[in-house]
């Protein structure tokens, strides 16, 4: 069950399975579409108004995060938009398919007679707000179809067919990829983006396996992973990756896909030094992300950084059990039975540099919320699945059970979004606290 030993022949979707994935993910993905345009309704926030209103008289698509306003715009007018607000210029691929997409629906909805075109926000025309607001729901319905495929595939080299639906359930109801799902923002890619980057590796490896050629495929693999890393900065399971490569001495391949992210961000810059739009980066010159630990480090040596370290292993583990929650304890046993199994090192391996490298951004950003470790939810479901598969094979567990958690999980993903007491969406906005 190591990446040398999979069954690679499973890894061709059989026909029918492709149907079942592709009617089941589209019916929960357009489900999960239409409770995030109406997540109002919930009162997902409490006491807090909404952040941003992109129709002031509807209670559609409202966003309480309070980068949404930014990230929005961001997408209409760029790449002008960073002229004035630069905080997503070192995002541009989550705005460039939104942007492309917005103005195919606006135009079509010129056509239309229907409709008011009057000035909203920005004196932007209103059919062209709706367009560009359709257009970022239609990027992450297409961006989770997408990485959900890749994570099912994964997972058919590991578990049933029915364990690996239901695992992909699991990852796509946890309540923080719900409100990510709801937020004009980047937090899709921080939880997709891994799904993706792993699953071409494994693709190049089954290629490798059955002996059919990669190069073509590895080259654009690594320009795709570039043009992920612009559209949300997620080196925890990139860096990972490029381990893995450099352990099992596939130099080759870990210089490539180096170099396809050095060729998309160079590419881009020399667009922004065309377009004379000069570079910054929110985590750099904002945040201040790795200065906290620089600093103390050369000015009070390794001592400075082990104190670090032990100050933030606690709260690190609070963040991710808080994400991770019960899951947490079916990936640590899916690792058990992986190592007792006899499997290849790789997958236990992966797991535990990823989560290495997620401790790293963590003490480097010195953010330590729980939603900065969604980059390891797929690896913590998968885990989880193979416990699953496990506990169903020695009969410790039934089928049918897992069908009532995954829907049990569907409901707490849901409701964990309604606080009490209840606001209907027009006494949201009489509170004077938004984010």
């Amino acid at each position: 069950m190591g990446i040398d030993s999979l069954p690679w022949q499973t890894s061709a979707v059989a026909p029918e399975l492709r149907r079942k994935f592709l009617l089941l993910f589209s019916v929960s993905l357009l489900f999960l579409t239409l409770l995030s345009i109406n997540l109002a309704w919930l009162n997902p926030y409490g006491n807090r108004a909404p952040n941003f209103r992109p129709f002031p008289d509807k209670v559609l698509m409202w966003q309480y995060d309070s980068d949404a306003w930014g990230n929005f715009w961001s997408a209409v007018y760029f790449p002008d938009y960073f002229r004035a607000v630069p905080t997503r210029i070192e995002r541009p691929a989550a705005l460039v398919p939104v942007k492309i997409i917005g103005e195919i629906y606006y135009a079509i909805l010129r056509l239309i007679p229907v409709g008011d075109n009057s000035p909203g926000h920005l004196k932007t025309p209103k059919k062209l707000i709706l367009a560009m607001a359709m257009a970022h729901y239609t990027v992450k319905f297409f961006l989770y179809l997408v990485g959900l495929w890749f994570f099912y595939r994964m997972l058919l080299l590991l578990v049933s067919w029915p364990v690996a639906m239901g695992a992909s359930i699991i990852l796509l109801f946890h309540p923080w990829v719900i409100i990510s799902y709801t937020h004009f923002h980047q937090y899709d890619y921080q939880i997709i983006n891994p799904i993706i980057m792993t699953g071409c590796l494994v693709e190049l490896a089954r290629r490798e396996q059955l002996g059919q050629p990669k190069w073509l495929l590895l080259t654009l693999v690594s320009l795709l992973t570039g043009f992920l890393m612009l559209a949300k900065t997620t080196p925890v399971v990139l860096l990972a990756i490029l381990a893995i490569l450099l352990l099992r001495g596939r130099v080759v391949e870990m210089v490539l896909v180096i170099a396809g992210n050095v060729i998309v961000y160079g590419g881009y810059r020399l667009f922004l030094l065309v377009e004379d739009i000069p570079w910054w980066s929110e985590g750099i010159h904002k945040a201040n992300y790795g200065k906290m630990l620089i600093e103390p480090l050369l000015q009070d040596g390794v001592t400075a950084l082990i104190t670090k370290t032990g100050e933030t292993l606690w709260p690190f583990l609070v963040a991710l059990l808080t994400y991770h929650t019960i899951w947490m304890a079916f990936a640590c046993l899916g690792i058990v039975v992986l190592i007792r199994q006899k499997a290849h090192w790789t997958i236990p391996l992966f797991a535990l540099l990823a989560l290495g490298t997620t401790f790293v951004q963590a003490l480097a950003t010195g953010r330590l919320r729980p939603y900065m470790t969604s980059d390891l939810w797929f690896i913590t479901v998968a885990l989880s699945a193979v416990a699953v598969q496990w506990g169903l094979r020695q009969g410790y567990l039934r089928l049918k059970w897992l069908q009532w958690l995954t829907l049990a999980w569907i409901v707490i993903g849901v409701t964990w979004h309604i606080h009490l007491p209840w606001l209907s969406p027009a006494e949201q906005l009489t509170q004077n606290q938004p984010f």
